[in-house]
């Protein structure tokens, strides 16, 4: 898995989150771009098929806690069913 940042805000997850260390890697990210004082995020999950479920507690979070508008984008058709099943974020 790799992660890229770019435009301030954007993260992009490339491949598959396959361990806790991706996890906790992509989570850390995340804080770091939130972290900046951005009011939004977007995520872009290239060719991932899964989200486990830390990542997922962690993003419900970030919306209904710290109020973060969270703007995900899915290649893999099973991940964005899984989202949709879950109402999105």
């Amino acid at each position: 898995m790799d992660i890229v940042v770019s435009k301030g805000s954007r993260v992009k997850v490339l491949g598959q989150i396959h361990t806790v260390n991706d996890s906790e890697r992509l989570m850390r990210t995340i804080d770091e771009v939130c972290g900046t004082g951005v009011n939004s995020i977007s995520i872009l999950f290239h060719e991932t098929r899964l989200l486990g479920s830390a990542v997922i507690g962690y993003l419900v979070k970030l919306t209904c806690k710290q109020n973060m508008d969270i703007n995900i984008e899915v290649t893999d058709e099973r991940l964005l069913s899984l989202i949709e099943s879950m109402g999105g974020f």
